[in-house]
C-alpha cells in the first residue's frame, strides 16, 4: 500500500502521488491517453499542427488532470475514438454549427466535388448556348 509502481510518464497523477485509495479505472485511461498522445504526436512534447483537433481532445480528455474529467472507463474512450475514425462528433469535443459543417464536408467531400463540377459544367454550357 503506497508504494508507487509504473512508468511515469503513463502514471495518472493521483497514481504518482501514491493514493492508492483514488486509483480506479480512470488511472487505465490517463495511460491509454498517454499511449495515445505518444501516437500521434511521434514522440514530440508538442503535439503537431497536422492532428486532427477531434483526436487530440480525446487525448487531452483521457490525461486530464482530475480523474473525474477524464473518461469513466476505457470502453467509452473506445466508442470515442470509433466515432472519430468514422467521421462523427467525439464528445471530448464539443462542436458549434461551423464545425459540424466542415466535419460533414470532410466526410462528403467526394460526392460535393461532383455536384459542384456537375453544377458548373451545366452552368457553362448554359451559358455557352445561349449566347
Amino acid at each position: 500500500h503506497g508504494a508507487v509502481l509504473g512508468t511515469p510518464g503513463f502514471m495518472a497523477p493521483e497514481q504518482l502521488r501514491g493514493e492508492a485509495e483514488n486509483v480506479d479505472q480512470r488511472a487505465d485511461v490517463y495511460s491509454l491517453g498517454a499511449i495515445l498522445q505518444l501516437a500521434i504526436s511521434g514522440g514530440r512534447s508538442r503535439m503537431p499542427s497536422s492532428v486532427p483537433r477531434a483526436l487530440s481532445a480525446i487525448a487531452r480528455k483521457a490525461m486530464a488532470p482530475e480523474p473525474r474529467d477524464r473518461y469513466d472507463s476505457a470502453g467509452s474512450m473506445g466508442r470515442d475514438i470509433a466515432r472519430y475514425l468514422d467521421g462523427l462528433s467525439v464528445s471530448a469535443l464539443p462542436e458549434n454549427l461551423l464545425g459540424k459543417a466542415r466535419r460533414w464536408a470532410r466526410r462528403y467531400r467526394v460526392a460535393i466535388a461532383l455536384v459542384l463540377t456537375y453544377l458548373l459544367v451545366r452552368a457553362l454550357l448554359l451559358f455557352w448556348l445561349h449566347r
